[in-house]
């Protein structure tokens, strides 16, 4: 064995103490600096719906809290208040005269269509009751297909 082993370690004086304190808060705060950092960011669904209002409280509580740690995330969400309040107080755009017209001419054809045809089936009774049979029928189209010959089908 070596003499070295044996011996104890000696306390460090009281100012490397303080030092070897500032050493491990300063690397504390930087490893929470960097998992803060590499938490994932917020999809645009959960900004919307905090910015709308649509997260329950609990989550809500929680993404405030994370919007006063990230000034990048402040800015994010409040841009998109912006955007909403802009939206929100946009007027519709009023409808163009075309949009009447083509709703005027749709009318019209629909009015004029059913006129049309209650007018063409009152004439329709009339003549039909009034119409004579004719003499004899004639067939429209004739080609032997009735008789059984169906050399008219093979030109």
């Amino acid at each position: 064995m070596r003499p070295e082993s044996h011996l104890r370690p000696v306390p460090p004086p009281a100012d490397s103490a303080a030092a070897a304190v500032r050493e491990l808060a300063a690397r504390l705060r930087a490893d929470l600096d960097a998992a803060i950092a590499a938490e994932e960011a917020p999809s645009f669904e959960e900004l919307e719906a905090y910015v709308d209002g649509r997260m329950d409280a609990d989550e809500a509580e929680a993404f405030a809290a994370r919007v006063e740690d990230d000034p990048l995330l402040a800015t994010e969400v409040a841009d998109l208040e912006r955007l909403r309040d802009r939206l929100s107080g946009a007027r519709r755009p009023a409808r163009t005269r075309w949009v009447w017209a083509a709703a005027a001419a749709l009318v019209l054809m629909v009015v004029s269509g059913v006129a049309e045809r209650v007018t063409s089936q009152r004439g329709g009774l009339r003549s039909a009751t009034q119409a004579s049979a004719p003499e004899s029928a004639a067939p429209i189209f004739q080609d032997g297909f009735e008789s059984g010959d169906a050399t008219a089908w093979h030109d």
